[in-house]
């Protein structure tokens, strides 16, 4: 039996979570397993003090602000219907494209940038440092 079948709820909070940071001695084998099942962010200390997984939630709840210029198409849809479940969307504008303001976890904007250039958009930093 699997620590999820005795725990059905488990499942939802792991899809829902945007960190899961597993605390253990060989902790890289559990984000290995909750990474092939679960989108996200996935991050092992091992058995770490409690300042180390502090520094771990501080990086990946760290935020950035982009604006994405989008093309019309539906690979640029189901990217911004994915972004409304993944991101803190500020502002959706339909112009002569799709332009999307939004906060995201800094651990995730190259990932987002390259799902951007992916639907042939434009990802830009609000604070050029980003």
């Amino acid at each position: 039996m699997r620590f999820t079948d005795g725990v059905p709820s488990v499942d939802a909070a792991l899809e829902r979570a945007d960190l899961v940071l597993c605390v253990a001695p060989g902790a890289d084998g559990l984000v290995t397993a909750v990474s092939e099942r679960f989108d996200g962010d996935h991050r092992g200390i091992d058995g770490s003090t409690p300042d180390a997984a502090r520094a771990q939630i501080a990086d990946a709840l760290d935020t950035a602000e982009y604006v994405l210029r989008l093309p019309y198409g539906d690979d640029a849809q189901a990217l911004l219907s994915r972004l409304h479940e993944t991101a803190a969307i500020a502002d959706v504008t339909y112009q002569a494209e799709i332009v999307v303001r939004l906060k995201i976890s800094r651990s995730v904007a190259d990932t987002l940038t390259g799902r951007v250039e992916q639907v042939g958009g434009e990802a830009t930093p609000i604070d050029p440092s980003t």
